[in-house]
């Protein structure tokens, strides 16, 4: 074989490679990713929004990330709902308090 054969044949293994890549991508590894607690306010990441659900019923939906370790510490499973309330302010509102008691009771005692 041709050293030119032998490049088609690797052009195309590398081809088939990221195919090969997503049949197994649903394999799961059980990877430790260390806990490394927060020193300030801005160790962490607060999404403060609101969705609409039925006449006139906001609910204020909230995510905080922990960046230090990339750890969600809002929505976890059991989390409460943070509403209803009359209006899109009051459940950002809503959602924005519960993100800063969520992050000085993490700074004060984290999770680990």
């Amino acid at each position: 074989m041709s050293s030119r054969d032998n490049r088609a044949r690797l052009d195309l293994f590398s081809r088939q490679l990221p195919i090969e890549q997503e049949m197994f991508s649903g394999m799961s590894k059980t990877v430790f990713i260390p806990s490394v607690p927060a020193t300030s306010e801005e160790d962490f990441e607060v999404s403060a929004k609101s969705k609409l659900a039925g006449y006139r019923r906001f609910f204020g939906v909230l995510k905080v990330v922990r960046t230090t370790d990339g750890r969600v510490l809002f929505p976890f499973d059991g989390a409460p709902e943070l509403g209803p309330y009359a209006t899109k302010l009051e459940a950002v509102a809503a959602a924005q308090v519960y993100g800063e008691h969520i992050v000085t009771s993490d700074l004060a005692r984290p999770e680990l």
